[in-house]
């Protein structure tokens, strides 16, 4: 072959000498047809080289260069346009792509899949893509899709993707679209996937027609990205037909409900506990009522345990926390953000939530407002940053707290005292908290499977009628809200069903110790009275008048009002803006309301007339506004 090529090339060069040698005096003669078809037969380099002897000669006949050079460009891209055409006219051969066949890997979580299209995991794991030109590789180790998980909250759904890297399986849950885009895909090098700018985009391919060659191998699950119950029958994560789907921060959380330890341990030791105290005992029953929050609809509650320093409250938390898995774990911090804890209630669902250490908490935090938004068992309405309103998150549990004061102040209001249940502990909780803590550090999380199963075999039917009659024994005192007997009956209610079905008591002393619970618990809640803001607020008003008297008396440089004594009693008469200012510097949010209320209990005259509350009085020389007080 080689030998015809030198032959032609001989040929076709004596022909273009011998044009030369003819001296022609015209570019037509020395450029004619047969010398540029001979030229472009020509290989490259020779046909340079006789392209310079005819532009010499040219020259040498003082023919115009330029001409000559224009004359050369249109044959080469003559022959450029008919090369072109006859490659398109050739029948076109496609790469030789091997068949596919099963990706088959050592300890590949998935079996059964097949290369997709036109790639191919060559024996060092790459995935690469056999084209005409060169191939591309989309990874440098072998990545695939074992799950399609669609949540049942919401109907999203994300992929579970494996990747083997350093001699193991590592897997990653991810939404769709981000491995729909080549921009966001890049975001899961960050779990270990060697992706970049530069192959993203072949990654991105790779994986939809993975997915799209192997739909009926792939399965798709349900997925879940919270605790609790799922149509109260089934409970996450006790229930294996659901996988996990949700924030990577709270994978820890769902592994720590792993049972650890001896169960039998754990039983004999915190029977022992909730037997020597009933501050602990009220706890342990606390965490066992969340679940039956959502079977019978109640409220979300709150209760606190306080107490000086060295009682060990914070073991009582990890107690109470161990029916559900590792105490450490699961226990969470006051100091967080309301945003923070609203997320963990949504998370945590159907189990207790417990927050420890009050004194963590930011400064100047309002527990009011904490206690509002976590028992009010949804979500605040947010907007998203792209418009649109955020998704609302519910749950159904029961909030643990622990601190050294009260959480209630003196200006809480009315709902927030109602919601909680506090409990002053002026002794060590246990003999020894060490062991106590011990215990519910090494041996957890298999009590609550028990109680799960427990109240699934439970018709809901028959857990309603007894709430209703604990409600209503608790309830014939009636100093007591009903919001605060509910909460005390569902502690009730879980200390009864507990003893029997974890501590193994019979009905009747079930019944008769959670009873005696019930009455150790209600002696130390807030009465009705003491619930209500506005007599609190009184209480405040009356030590403020006693405490700044010389602000009412005759002559006073700075004056407040006026105090009228008579034989009965004092008729009080304050500037309406000094009451004002006096109630919000107290910490009581709308005095406007404070006066209505003192009003409706006879301690506030209003005006004779109309349905104002403040009256008009000639006061220190002056005709004001003020409230008209009996004391």
């Amino acid at each position: 072959m080689q030998e015809e090529n030198a032959i032609a090339v001989e040929i076709y060069s004596q022909e273009i000498q011998k044009t030369i040698d003819s001296r022609p005096n015209s570019l037509n003669d020395l450029l004619s047809e047969d010398t540029l078809q001979c030229l472009m037969f020509l290989d490259e380099l020779s046909c340079e080289r006789m392209i310079v002897n005819l532009r010499k000669y040219a020259g040498s006949k003082k023919l115009s260069l330029k001409s000559f050079d224009n004359i050369i460009k249109a044959a080469k891209r003559k022959k450029n346009q008919a090369e072109k055409k006859a490659e398109k006219a050739k029948p076109r051969i496609c790469p030789q792509v091997p068949q596919a066949k099963p990706i088959d890997i050592d300890g590949i979580p998935l079996k059964g899949l097949m290369e997709p299209g036109d790639w191919v995991i060559d024996k060092d794991g790459r995935i690469i893509k056999i084209t005409m030109g060169e191939n591309i590789m989309a990874c440098p180790h072998p990545v695939i899709i074992t799950d399609r998980l669609k949540n049942i909250d919401n109907s999203e759904e994300k992929l579970a993707l494996a990747f083997y890297r350093d001699k193991h399986w590592s897997s990653i849950n991810v939404n769709r679209s981000t491995v729909a885009s080549r921009t966001s895909i890049v975001s899961i090098a960050d779990a270990g996937i060697q992706v970049n700018s530069e192959n993203s985009k072949d990654l991105v391919t790779y994986l939809y027609e993975l997915e799209t060659d192997n739909v009926n191998v792939i399965p798709c699950r349900k997925s879940i990205g919270r605790l609790g119950w799922i149509d109260k029958h089934d409970f996450f994560p006790y229930c294996k037909d659901y996988t996990f789907d949700g924030d990577d921060e709270y994978k820890d959380i769902v592994n720590a409900m792993e049972p650890i330890g001896s169960y039998e341990k754990w039983k004999t030791e915190v029977n022992k506990y909730r037997n020597s105290n009933p501050l602990v005992r009220t706890f342990l029953d606390v965490s066992f009522s969340a679940p039956l929050l959502k079977i019978l609809n109640k409220l979300c509650y709150c209760v606190h345990l306080w107490g000086h320093t060295g009682t060990a409250k914070t073991v009582a938390t990890y107690v109470a926390m161990s029916v559900w898995g590792n105490p450490e774990q699961l226990t969470k911090s006051f100091s967080g953000t309301a945003v923070g804890m609203e997320k963990t209630a949504a998370f945590y669902n159907s189990i207790p939530l417990a927050l420890d250490e009050r004194e963590t908490a930011k400064a100047g935090s309002n527990f009011d407002e904490i206690i509002y938004k976590l028992t009010e068992g949804q979500s605040k309405l947010r907007g998203t940053r792209g418009g649109g309103l955020q998704r609302m998150s519910h749950w159904k549990l029961p909030i643990l707290t622990n601190g050294e004061a009260p959480l209630i102040a003196d200006n809480s209001k009315s709902g927030a005292r109602n919601r909680t249940i506090e409990l002053n502990c002026t002794s060590p909780l246990f003999k020894d908290p060490r062991l106590a803590a011990s215990v519910a550090k090494e041996n957890y999380g298999y009590a609550g499977r028990k109680w799960i199963s427990f109240i699934q075999g439970e018709k809901p039917s028959a857990l309603k009628a007894l709430f209703e009659a604990l409600y209503s024994k608790l309830s014939e005192d009636k100093n007591y809200e009903e919001k605060q007997i509910a909460s005390l009956s569902m502690i009730v209610l879980a200390d009864y069903l507990s003893s029997i079905s974890i501590f193994g008591l019979n009905n009747t002393k079930a019944e008769k110790e959670a009873l005696e619970l019930g009455k150790t618990v209600l002696s130390q809640m807030i009465t009705r009275e003491e619930t209500d803001q506005t007599n609190n607020a009184w209480d405040f008003i009356v030590s403020w008048i006693t405490t700044n008297k010389y602000h009412f008396e005759d002559g006073t440089l700075e004056p407040w009002g006026v105090i009228e004594k008579n034989d009965i009693h004092s008729d009080v008469y304050i500037f309406g803006n000094m009451f004002n200012e006096a109630l919000k510097s107290a910490g009581f949010t709308s005095p406007r309301g404070i006066a209505q209320g003192l009003r409706d209990k006879g301690l506030l005259i209003p005006p004779e007339r109309g349905n104002k509350l403040q009256m008009q009085k000639w006061l220190c020389g002056k005709n004001v506004r003020c409230y008209h007080f009996i004391v």
